[in-house]
């Protein structure tokens, strides 16, 4: 077997030379990130927020006819008839059971 090795050793001045761009590319990174989400995404959502109040928000909602909208709702969707409604005709002989263990009752 061929066994081939090689090592390669660095003076100290390259390697001063690598940590010093190591760092400041880490600065630049970390800068670049910090502008991009403090700076720029705080400019995107304030324009976004002024076209939505220039196209949905044109005027104050009024909280008292919205509650009595509410209400009247409330009052037409809500059930007027008890959960259990007694069968008048009689049919429940003739229903087939919700579950296995009505059938042995």
């Amino acid at each position: 077997m061929l066994k081939i090795t090689t090592k390669i050793e660095l003076s100290p001045l390259v390697w001063a030379r690598l940590t010093i761009m190591s760092a400041v590319s880490l600065i630049l990174i970390s800068l670049l990130f910090f502008l991009y989400r403090d700076f720029y995404q705080t400019i995107i959502q304030a324009e976004t927020v002024l076209v939505l109040k220039r196209e949905v928000a044109l005027r104050d909602i009024e909280m008292n006819l919205f509650q009595r909208v509410k209400y009247i709702n409330d009052l037409k969707i809500k059930n007027i008839l008890p959960a259990d409604v007694p069968d008048a005709f009689g049919t429940s002989a003739a229903s087939a059971p919700l579950w296995p263990e009505a059938s042995t009752q």
